[in-house]
This record gives C-alpha cells, sequence and structure tokens, in this order.
C-alpha cells in the first residue's frame, strides 16, 4: 500500500514537471544549458583528473598485500587491508570516487556486499580542487575559507569513517559465502585505458544529474519565493547550491553543510554509481544529512582559530570562478600515468601466434 501511495506521488510530480517544462520551455532550456556550462567550467576540471588517477591507482593496489594496511584498515574502518587505499581516494578525488572503490572492490570479491555498502555511505567527499579552487577561492573570494571547508570538510568524513563502520559492519559474517570470484589482474595499459574510459563515463552521468537538477531549480524558483526559492539550489545541486550560498549568505556553516550533504544530485548519481552493491537510500542520506551537521560545527572554532585576513564576498556579490583547465596534483599524477604507460609497451611480452 505504502508502495503504492509513493509510485502515485512521483508519477503526479513527474507530471506536474513535465508540464511545468512545456509551460516554460524557453526557461528551463536555458537551465540545462547553463547547468553543462556549470558542470564543464566547474565540476569537469575540478573531478575528471582526480577521477581518472584514483582509478588507476585504486586498479593497481587492487591486488596488494600487506600486513601494515590490513591493521590500518581494520583498526580504523573494520575493513580490509585492501579498502584503505579507495578510502583515501574517496576522500581526495571527489564525491563518485568512494562509492566506484567500493562496488569495484565487492565486483572484484575483495570485499563482502555489506561492507561496501559501509564503505560507501562513508568515503564521500568533494574533493580539494572543488572546495578550496572553486567554493573558497572562486565563490567566496578567499584561500583562507577554501582551506577550512575542506578541513571541516575531511574532518567530519573521518570522524563518520570511524563510527559508521562500527555501526553497520555485521559481525560473524562468512566472509566466503558473500564474496564473489577474484577477477584476474589487468595489464598496466588496459588498466590505463579503463581507468581514463570509467573517469569519462562517470562524467556524463554527473552532467546529466547537473542539468536536469538545474531545470527543476529553475522551476521552482519561477513559482515560489521565500524559503523554497532559497532552499531549491542548497538541497537539490551542489555545485549550484554552494554558489547561491556565497552569494546570499557567506556563511562558512551553511556551506560546509551543502558541501557535506552534497545535494539530492549528487546523492543520485552516487546510487547509480552504487547500483550493483544496491546501497540502501534512507540509510545513504542519513549519513549524509549526518556529514552536513557535523561539518558545519566543525567549521565554526575553525573559523574563530584562524579569521580570515580578508572578509569573503558580501552578500550579493560573487568572484569570478576560476579553475585551471587541470589542477596541478592532477597533472603531475597524468604525467606519471602516461610515462608508466609507455613502460608498459616496452615490458609487455609479446604473444606468440
Amino acid at each position: 500500500m505504502r508502495r503504492k501511495i509513493l509510485i502515485s506521488i512521483i508519477f503526479a510530480l513527474t507530471i506536474v514537471f513535465c508540464v511545468l517544462f512545456v509551460a516554460n520551455k524557453s526557461a528551463a532550456g536555458d537551465a540545462a544549458f547553463n547547468g553543462m556550462v556549470l558542470a564543464a567550467t566547474v565540476v569537469i576540471p575540478a573531478v575528471f583528473p582526480f577521477l581518472a588517477a584514483a582509478n588507476f591507482i585504486c586498479g593497481l593496489t587492487l591486488n596488494i598485500k600487506s600486513r601494515v594496511l590490513d591493521v590500518a584498515a581494520k583498526f580504523l574502518f573494520k575493513l580490509p587491508g585492501v579498502a584503505l587505499i579507495p578510502i583515501i581516494t574517496g576522500f581526495l578525488a571527489g564525491y563518485p570516487e568512494g562509492v566506484r572503490g567500493a562496488a569495484h572492490l565487492y565486483e572484484s570479491g575483495k570485499i563482502t556486499k555489506n561492507e561496501a555498502e559501509t564503505m560507501a555511505c562513508f568515503a564521500v567527499c568533494a574533493g580539494p580542487a572543488f572546495i578550496i579552487k572553486a567554493a573558497g577561492v572562486g565563490m567566496l573570494g578567499s584561500f583562507r575559507a577554501g582551506v577550512l571547508l575542506f578541513a571541516s570538510h575531511i574532518l567530519s568524513a573521518l570522524i563518520l569513517a570511524i563510527v559508521i563502520p562500527r555501526i553497520f559492519i555485521r559481525k560473524n559474517v562468512l566472509r566466503s559465502k558473500e564474496k564473489k570470484p577474484a577477477q584476474p589482474r589487468q595489464n598496466l595499459t588496459d588498466l590505463f585505458c579503463e581507468s581514463v574510459a570509467n573517469a569519462s563515463r562517470a562524467m556524463l552521468v554527473i552532467v546529466g544529474f547537473i542539468a536536469f537538477f538545474s531545470v527543476i531549480i529553475a522551476l521552482i524558483q519561477t513559482y515560489t519565493n521565500g524559503f523554497l526559492y532559497n532552499a531549491a539550489p542548497m538541497i537539490l545541486e551542489v555545485t549550484t547550491g554552494t554558489e547561491f550560498a556565497a552569494e546570499n549568505f557567506s556563511s562558512l556553516p551553511i556551506i560546509s553543510a551543502i558541501i557535506a550533504f552534497g545535494s539530492l544530485s549528487v546523492i543520485f548519481q552516487l546510487l547509480t554509481f552504487g547500483q550493483k552493491i544496491k546501497i540502501n537510500p534512507l540509510k545513504f542520506i542519513l549519513v549524509r544529512l549526518i556529514h552536513a551537521a557535523l561539518a558545519a560545527v566543525i567549521v565554526i572554532p575553525l573559523e574563530r582559530l584562524f579569521p580570515m585576513t580578508a572578509p569573503v564576498w558580501a552578500a550579493g556579490q560573487r568572484g569570478a570562478i576560476q579553475l585551471p583547465s587541470v589542477p596541478v596534483p592532477a597533472a603531475i599524477a597524468l604525467v606519471l600515468m602516461g610515462i608508466t604507460l609507455l613502460i608498459s609497451f616496452q615490458i609487455k611480452k609479446p604473444q606468440t601466434a
């Protein structure tokens, strides 16, 4: 009965969306275009290089066995050592990588479904390029503000990473019965090509969701004002929401909460990437809300300990968002990957007929 009611509500909202879209076709089209432009100028430069590099690193370390990694991962996150590198890249490479890493480990037979779902819930972070460069420098006009936002984001994520597994991971699970057969090791050339291809496919998904939710935001703001007008961008799409909050509020706790929550657009993106491990949506959203609350609280003392040397943009003003086409750390990583690729061509054994 509840499912029928939910489907009826969703069906009705979909009809309303279609009607409003047709009635405001020009404005909705502009919103979709602006969303794609925003993705091309802010999201792709900040996420894609890190995502490709993180995929490659995780692939390289997939079959590495280390007692140190096992002890560290088990002590901190209650997970096998092979999950430690994907967790770290999930913290640093942008929202999709933690969930993608968890799904890949599960598909490769390295962790159980329960462990993958748990990891996917906490290894969700925006990358430093987006937080520091786009949100801090570009939207708030302050590098220090970006650093404080990033620090609160990572500290709150680490708290979740330590606490959540101790709540969600089931004890006494027979790992051998849940795990899938391990996949064969890839050569470096195939791994590099697959890493870039996977990152490219991920970016298409991300851009699609940004454009779709940009249209929803435009339609909501066309017919509402007050709370809904202000809340829509901050809840529905993280890049638009962060920019809106920076322009209208300039409050680090609010912006920190928006980035940590990630928006419904990011949540649906991550649920898409985690389809094979079937993440519980309610559990996932609950963790996102907790992350948002923690990030907002943590940034307050950080802001007092490290006050701004220059004020952020006042409400109603906005700094120009300027991102390098490829962030420096990602550029270095890509150069190293290119060198590795060339070496792999030399060391690859020729196949005999």
